[in-house]
């Protein structure tokens, strides 16, 4: 990281002095967030869609390594592009601007940057918003379907690199023995390598507490099927996947 190494005898403040802080800090940021991917989502930022409408929670995000402010919203989507959102980077002038410079010329260079959740509206483009610790509904397979409520409904997150499952699953109908995927993921939401990961089931997850307790297992394939114990939650059982954590290719 860049650092001014000042020392006794009257620095003059330069400009550039400024610049090569400024420089230093954003640099530091950007080698931190490469490490989770370059684009992820620091605090809040939740973007919920209900038809048109759509509200943003305020947050922090990082876009191609610089972490942004992001303000609650709330607006109607336009119906005459795509209704796809994106994160962008705004950039605005500070109510303190212009400045007037030792020339006597007036600048604005006070700029407040904001990352949005938006459509297509001019914007500079970082990354779709799905693309994003979105939370996405499982397509369950196979009979599958949820466990106990208010558990969450068995989804994953996409967080930077990483895939991360919460909820739990049951078998509906299906003979003991017939171990079939409960679910397929996207591509871009695999792992590198065939996986076993713990998991618990038992048979309530709904209370305070674990109704009989069982050691499982959760297997996810590189071709993006999602394997659970069939023998187990044909009983009648519940299978937590809130265990499963792994980095997406």
């Amino acid at each position: 990281m860049n650092r001014l190494a000042i020392e006794t005898g009257g620095h003059p403040f330069l400009d550039d002095d400024l610049m090569h802080i400024q420089d230093g800090i954003k640099e530091a940021l950007k080698g931190i967030a490469s490490g989770f991917g370059g684009n992820f989502i620091l605090s809040g930022c939740v973007v919920k869609e209900v038809g048109p409408a759509v509200t943003v929670t305020e947050g922090y995000i990082v876009l191609n390594g610089e972490v942004y402010y992001v303000e609650a919203d709330a607006f109607t989507k336009f119906p005459l592009i795509s209704p796809n959102l994106y994160w962008q980077v705004s950039e605005t002038n500070s109510a303190v601007d212009p400045v007037v410079y030792e020339d006597g010329t007036s600048k604005s260079v006070h700029k407040v940057r904001r990352a949005i959740a938006a459509q297509d509206i001019g914007y500079p483009i970082v990354v779709a918003v799905a693309d994003l610790k979105s939370v996405v509904n499982f397509a369950l397979l196979n009979n599958w379907t949820q466990g106990g409520l208010p558990v969450p409904n068995p989804s994953y997150i996409k967080d930077g690199k990483y895939i991360v499952f919460q909820g739990d699953i049951t078998l509906s109908d299906a003979a003991p023995g017939t171990n079939l995927p409960f679910a397929t993921l996207p591509s871009g939401c695999r792992p590198l390598e065939n996986g076993f990961y713990p998991a618990i089931s038992g048979v309530n997850f709904t209370n305070k507490y674990l109704g009989t307790p069982v050691a499982t297992w959760i297997r996810v394939e590189t071709n993006g099927d999602c394997y659970a114990d069939s023998n187990l939650a044909h009983g009648g059982a519940y299978i937590s996947l809130s265990a499963v954590r792994f980095k997406r290719i």
